[in-house]
C-alpha cells in the first residue's frame, strides 16, 4: 500500500515536472524566435538590403507600422550617406544580451564597415503574449560597449 502510494505520488511529481518543463520550452522557442528575427534583420541590413531589413520589424515588433515606414526610410539615407565615409559593409557580429530578470532583454550587434563599425540595440519584452521587439535603435556611438 505504501509503494504504491510512494509510486503514485513520483509519478504524479514526474507529471508536474514534466508539465512545467513543456511549458519553459515553449518559452524558449519564443525567444529563439525573436532572437533569431533580429539575427535575421541584422543579416539582411548587413547584405545592403536596409528596406527590407527595416520593414521586417513589422512581423516581430510592437512598433506601430507607421513609426517603422519612417524609420525604413531614415535609415536607407542614412546608410546609403554613410557608406561614403564608412567604406563596404563586411559582416554583422552579436555582441551580446543584457538581461532584467526573465522578461526584458537588450541584444547588441555590431554592424562592421572597411573603416568603422555601428551599434544596433533590439528591446525584448516578454509579456503575457509572449516575446516581441519594443524598442529598436543603432547609432555611431560604440562608447557604452566599453562601460
Amino acid at each position: 500500500m505504501i509503494r504504491t502510494i510512494f509510486a503514485l505520488l513520483f509519478c504524479s511529481g514526474l507529471f508536474v515536472s514534466c508539465e512545467n518543463n513543456s511549458a519553459k520550452n515553449i518559452e524558449d522557442k519564443g525567444k529563439e524566435k525573436i532572437e533569431k528575427s533580429c539575427d535575421t534583420l541584422m543579416q539582411t541590413f548587413a547584405e545592403g538590403q536596409f528596406k527590407r531589413a527595416i520593414q521586417s520589424l513589422k512581423q516581430f515588433s510592437v512598433v506601430d507600422n507607421a513609426s517603422i515606414d519612417t524609420l525604413t526610410m531614415t535609415a536607407f539615407t542614412q546608410m546609403t550617406n554613410n557608406m561614403n565615409g564608412y567604406g563596404n559593409i563586411i559582416s554583422y557580429e552579436l555582441v551580446g544580451d543584457k538581461s532584467v530578470n526573465d522578461f526584458l532583454i537588450q541584444r547588441t550587434y555590431i554592424l562592421r564597415f572597411d573603416n568603422g563599425c555601428m551599434k544596433f540595440v533590439f528591446t525584448l519584452y516578454k509579456g503575457k503574449t509572449g516575446w516581441t521587439v519594443t524598442g529598436f535603435n543603432y547609432d555611431i556611438d560604440i562608447s557604452d560597449l566599453f562601460k
